[in-house]
């Protein structure tokens, strides 16, 4: 067998191994969006309690919203909201508004 053909073979060899599997790697956890919500407050929560970021007041504030978001059912604003506010503690300086 020729190195060209072996390589060849290798490569389809390859391409169908991850075809075969792409449906398993490409899954995604099936985790309760609630559950989601709750643990990103959970750690701003935590991360917040020992932060003197001066925009602390306001990302309490947004996080505390998304959390509201979410109880109402509304996950994926909730969670952009609560990632805000964890941004926006994160560099200790006060962040810029629009």
């Amino acid at each position: 067998m020729s190195c060209l053909k072996l390589s060849r073979t290798a490569a389809v060899g390859a391409i169908l191994a991850m075809v075969g599997f792409a449906p398993t790697f490409g899954q995604e956890p099936d985790v309760d969006p609630v559950k989601m919500c709750d643990a990103a407050t959970a750690a701003y929560q935590s991360y917040a309690a020992t932060s003197d970021d001066p925009d602390k007041d306001d990302a309490t504030a947004r996080v505390t919203e998304g959390a509201s978001d979410c109880k109402d059912g509304r996950h994926d604003v909730g969670l952009r909201k609560i990632n805000e506010g964890m941004a926006m503690i994160h560099d200790h300086v006060h962040t810029k508004r629009k």
